[in-house]
């Protein structure tokens, strides 16, 4: 899977959060951990959307220069139309498309390799 490097865009929470501290507000801690969450629904700015559901799904804790694995479906997941990156709480940090959209069916891997989910921050 390959991420369009030119979507990747900041939900409003995470615009809100960057904007806060940079003018002055208070800090944030570094979100640890961070999970991937891949949807077959995007979410728009405000949320919303529809994350992946079906056998063998949980959201993954992902961390710079390693493959997220999401293992092996253990039934239809439907079809992959992009990811987002989420804080412990839920909150989506920023998400995208996928270059291409998957159709995960029973006993498929789904894996994105290190590197290949690129972000654009504008």
């Amino acid at each position: 899977m390959r991420v369009a490097p030119q979507d990747w865009l900041p939900s409003r929470w995470g615009e809100w959060s960057s904007l806060d501290h940079e003018l002055g507000g208070p800090d944030y801690t570094r979100f640890d951990p961070v999970y991937a969450a891949l949807y077959t629904q995007m979410p728009a700015k405000d949320g919303g959307g529809v994350e992946v559901s079906g056998p063998g799904y949980a959201r993954l804790a992902i961390s710079n220069g390693t493959d997220w694995d999401f293992g092996v479906a253990g039934g239809s997941w439907g079809t992959i139309v992009g990811c987002c990156l989420l804080t412990s709480e839920g909150q989506i940090i920023r998400g995208g498309p996928l270059t291409t959209p998957i159709t995960v069916s029973q006993g498929q891997p789904v894996i994105i390799a290190a590197g290949s989910a690129v972000f654009r921050f504008t």
